[in-house]
């Protein structure tokens, strides 16, 4: 099915105005010796005032502005989520060193991966080109 105009401008307006609230990540890691699970959620911490009700008839129906609206944006959402899966890779990664899943090489390696992608990623969420030759 091809989208007319008007429906490719209401879902571009529709995900443009989302909000998230609640960012979760986890991670199952295996190994030969054994299964680690990791999971962890954020609450979107915003800058907002609770709404007493003392709101004035005039204002009534009005729609909330991006500004006042409770959340992140999309993009936001996931620069966050690549920022908390990032740390549950990571505690992922301890856990099985811990409990001798992994050796201390692979720990060191994997970490190392670890973060490498992450801010290959992150990079990319924010516009970023990262270049060939190392530079950031």
């Amino acid at each position: 099915m091809a989208f007319t105009n008007e429906q490719k401008d209401k879902i571009r307006a529709m995900r443009d105005s989302i909000k998230v609230t609640k960012v979760i990540c986890t991670r199952s890691f295996k190994a030969r010796n054994g299964d680690t699970f990791v999971g962890m959620s954020s609450a979107v911490a915003w800058d907002s005032t609770q709404e007493d009700g003392g709101q004035g008839l005039d204002q009534a129906g009005e729609a909330e502005t991006d500004a006042a609206a409770p959340g992140l944006s999309l993009a936001d959402a996931k620069i966050q989520e690549l920022i908390l899966g990032r740390e549950v890779d990571l505690l992922a990664m301890d856990r099985h060193l811990a409990g001798s899943l992994i050796s201390e090489d692979e720990h060191r390696q994997g970490v190392a991966g670890i973060k490498h992608n992450y801010m290959s990623l992150l990079e990319k969420a924010f516009g970023k080109v990262s270049s060939s030759n190392g530079g950031s």
